[in-house]
């Protein structure tokens, strides 16, 4: 499986916010907001128990759910349009989702209950 580099998801982040052209360079500034914006997502997620990749090798199954999550974080820094602010909120409830069903333990089948 594929994964990416925090600087990957940054990159994707700050595109979702329209920051950050195709192909471009962010400034610092942003680089460095991105940056904290997704390591606060890979901590919170940590503390659901929901993470199983470390924070610079991000599976590539989990890449639009991690960076819209960043950039929902982002939303009072940067101002965006209310149709993007919405795709944004959208795509982070849909991530959270998302990563959920795939750390879920799939289920063993039948346990026998005991009575007392």
């Amino acid at each position: 499986m594929t994964s990416y580099t925090t600087a990957q998801v940054r990159n994707l982040v700050l595109s979702h916010l329209g920051v950050l052209p195709t192909g471009e360079t962010p400034a610092a500034a942003d680089a460095e907001t991105a940056e904290a914006a997704i390591e606060s997502v890979h901590a919170r997620l940590d503390g659901l128990g929901l993470l199983n990749w470390p924070c610079c090798a991000v599976p590539s199954s989990v890449l639009f759910a991690v960076s819209y999550l960043a950039a929902n974080e982002l939303l009072d820094i940067y101002g965006n349009s209310d149709t993007q602010v919405a795709r944004i909120k959208d795509g982070a409830m849909r991530g959270l989702t998302e990563i959920r069903q795939q750390t879920a333990v799939a289920n063993s089948g039948t346990t026998p209950a005991l009575y007392y």
